[in-house]
């Protein structure tokens, strides 16, 4: 009976010479994304999502979501966007709000933020630069502005309040701001001011009102309307 006699062969490793390094491990992506609206694309409507969603195009409309939105370098957004974290490296107009937080970019973003000038030198620079004027008196105000923002003191008497928003709107105010008169109490003035000055506002020929406070304000009275 034959047998074989070749010796027996050991396996053999081989090392890496000590100039050849490892390949990294990718680092992970973070956070993972859920959906891309790339660069050079368009968007118009609403857009509700779970997850993370990065735009980096252009979308108008509106954006509602519990979790993530980044808007990217280079991406053009107007929308009233309303998630839990927004982080925007782009261009964004329109109204914001985070249940979480909202980071911006010193640059390149860009916010469209209004401006509006007050001073002595506040005409003559706003002839250069387009901004427009906080009027203090209702003869300042003009009505072929498409904004014209004001401010004016009330005295917590309601006939003379109502007098003085009317008064602003007829001048052409598109913005009111409130001076409180001192010593008022805040509760009180809120309340004047929610239900007979606020409410003003859904009349074409009245101006806006604002005012500091928490948003809906309590309704006067036992809570029965």
């Amino acid at each position: 009976m034959a047998q074989n006699t070749a010796p027996a062969q050991t396996p053999t490793t081989t090392t890496s010479p000590s100039n050849v390094a490892p390949l990294p491990t990718p680092a992970s992506r973070s956070p993972e994304l859920n959906a891309l609206l790339g660069k050079g694309s368009q968007f118009e409507g609403k857009l509700i999502f779970e997850g993370t969603v990065r735009i980096d195009g252009k979308f108008s409309g509106e954006i509602i979501s519990t979790d993530q939105l980044i808007i990217g370098e280079g991406a053009e957004v107007k929308a009233n966007v309303k998630v839990g974290t927004m982080t925007c490296l782009g261009d964004y107009q329109g109204d914001a709000t985070a249940s979480k937080a909202i980071a911006v970019t010193p640059k390149p973003a860009q916010l469209e933020i209004p401006f509006w000038l007050t001073g002595d030198a506040a005409g003559e620079f706003a002839t250069r630069s387009n901004l427009a004027v906080l009027a203090r008196d209702p003869k300042a105000a003009s009505v072929e502005r498409s904004v014209q923002p004001a401010i004016a003191a009330i005295t917590g008497t309601l006939s003379e309040d109502r007098e003085t928003v009317i008064a602003w709107a007829a001048a052409g105010t598109t913005h009111l701001l409130l001076e409180l008169p001192e010593g008022a109490q805040h509760e009180a003035a809120l309340t004047t001011i929610s239900r007979y000055l606020a409410p003003e506002v859904a009349m074409p020929h009245f101006p806006r009102v604002m005012s500091t406070s928490k948003v809906p304000l309590p309704w006067p009275g036992d809570g029965r309307g």
